[in-house]
């Protein structure tokens, strides 16, 4: 089969064309997936997603004088925690190879929630949930720089 020489150009081209963009594309993803250098962090590297559900019947306030980040700042807070809802917040690292540490007070009709996280740069992560005597909080998370913590409130 022959073609004529304006096709045979055309074909060429078109094959350079589409080698050159594979070839683009190849190089691009390689960037994409090569790793950082785990020893350089940008701050907010440190976080914890934080994940409230609320299985009580009680709406749950801010207690706003009392709930603070030690360490970092916020990503989001919430103000309140409406009966039978769920609820996503948490706090990122502020500094290069910073951590981040927050204290979220809760008040309901029979005491206060208290929620707690510490995610140091170079320590182990603790999350703690306390709860009046008449409900019960429990913790599930998981280990990292960037843990999404779960915190599930019951009447007890």
């Amino acid at each position: 089969m022959s073609f004529s020489r304006y096709r045979s150009s055309l074909a060429r081209a078109a094959g350079a064309v589409a080698l050159t963009a594979a070839a683009l594309a190849g190089g691009i993803q390689g960037v994409a997936q090569a790793a950082p250098d785990a020893t350089v962090r940008a701050p907010g590297d440190r976080k914890v997603y934080a994940i409230f559900k609320n299985h009580t019947m009680r709406q749950l306030n801010l207690v706003p004088g009392q709930t603070k980040v030690t360490e970092g700042w916020w990503m989001t807070k919430p103000k309140t925690i409406r009966s039978l809802k769920v609820v996503r917040f948490g706090s990122t690292s502020s500094t290069e190879q910073g951590g981040t540490a927050a204290t979220i007070v809760l008040s309901t009709t029979s005491g206060q929630v208290r929620l707690a996280w510490k995610n140091p740069w170079m320590d182990d992560t603790e999350v703690n949930c306390w709860a009046p005597s008449d409900l019960r909080c429990t913790v599930d998370y998981d280990l990292g720089a960037r843990p999404v913590v779960t915190f599930d409130l019951y009447e007890d």
